[in-house]
């Protein structure tokens, strides 16, 4: 039987750790291993970070999905701005993020409209 796990937090950097440490939690409820865990959780902060780059939201909406396997959907809430000055921030590491939850998941979907993010889906199944 899935069940659907829902979580909000604001958009700063420093709720990462806690945005991974529950979709970890989440994940070890399943069959999933270390490895794979970790998996998961790089996928989850990197799709936060897209969130927090150049593109600042005020919250992140995380949905965890658990059934035959954990599939998580983060979305940037409220208002949304395009943010060009953000140093650290540039399009060559969104790609970078982009291509890390492509590899590391066994899907991956990004969602945009009017060129601003969206939502990020990635799902991932455990190898046993």
């Amino acid at each position: 039987m899935a069940e659907t796990v829902k979580m909000q937090f604001p958009a700063k950097r420093e709720y990462l750790k806690a945005i991974r440490l529950a979709v970890a939690g989440i994940a070890c409820n399943s069959e999933y291993d270390v490895d794979e865990i970790e998996d998961l959780k790089t996928c989850v902060a990197e799709s936060c970070i897209l969130f927090l780059c150049r593109q600042k939201s005020e919250a992140l909406e995380i949905l965890v999905d658990c059934g035959d396997r954990v599939y998580v959907t983060v979305r940037g809430e409220g208002r949304q701005v395009l943010c060009e000055e953000c140093a650290e921030c540039t399009g060559f590491s969104e790609e970078i993020s982009k291509l890390m939850i492509q590899s590391l998941s066994d899907d991956a979907e990004f969602e945009e409209e009017d060129g601003m993010l969206k939502s990020v889906s990635f799902g991932k199944k455990p190898a046993v």
